[in-house]
């Protein structure tokens, strides 16, 4: 069953950053390497071509106890408070790509507001493999190290969630640390 913490984002698995994305700013680009590894790699995901994105951050939130945990575990405190700090506003939709499609929490709000759930969602968005919400990402000063917290969708018992720790090595976002808050 999931864990369940209310309006928790959750964090992508491995993070497969030797798949360079067409993004324009650092929050693009983060944003095209954590989708791009849900997608590769959600291996309980429908078949399907492409992953939704909200258009719309969420707000992060954290008990105390899963905060020490998420600080303890390698969390850099900083950008976690950074995070929890974050007001929703607009995605950094990563451009230049058709394997990511927008879409509104409206839009999936209006389908998961009564069963069958699931079965709407595929209806209306065929060959997809589920949609990702995300808060952040939020960056250090020098924009060397990102947090992002991830909340991935596929069906009843599919999906995860966590904070992923991204820093820039050679060019290139490489994780450094995930911290799962629940897989489905």
């Amino acid at each position: 069953m999931l864990r369940r913490i209310a309006s928790v984002f959750t964090a992508a698995a491995a993070l497969a950053c030797a798949h360079a994305p067409i993004a324009q700013t650092p929050a693009e680009t983060v944003i095209a390497v954590v989708s791009r590894d849900i997608l590769l790699h959600a291996k309980e995901a429908p078949e399907g071509t492409y992953l939704l994105i909200e258009t719309q951050t969420r707000t992060f939130e954290l008990t105390e106890q899963d905060f020490r945990h998420a600080v303890e575990s390698g969390i850099p405190l900083g950008l976690l408070r950074q995070l929890l700090a974050e007001h929703p506003h607009r995605v950094a939709f990563p451009s230049g790509t058709r394997e990511f499609r927008p879409v509104t929490p409206s839009a999936i709000a209006r389908i998961f507001a009564n069963g069958p759930w699931w079965d709407r969602f595929y209806r209306r968005f065929p060959n997809s493999r589920g949609f990702v919400g995300f808060c952040g990402p939020v960056f250090n000063r020098d924009a060397t190290e990102a947090l992002i917290g991830v909340d991935y969708n596929c069906f009843g018992d599919c999906g995860w969630g966590g904070i992923v720790h991204l820093q820039r090595q050679d060019g290139k976002w490489v994780r450094l640390h995930e911290w799962l808050l629940y897989i489905s």
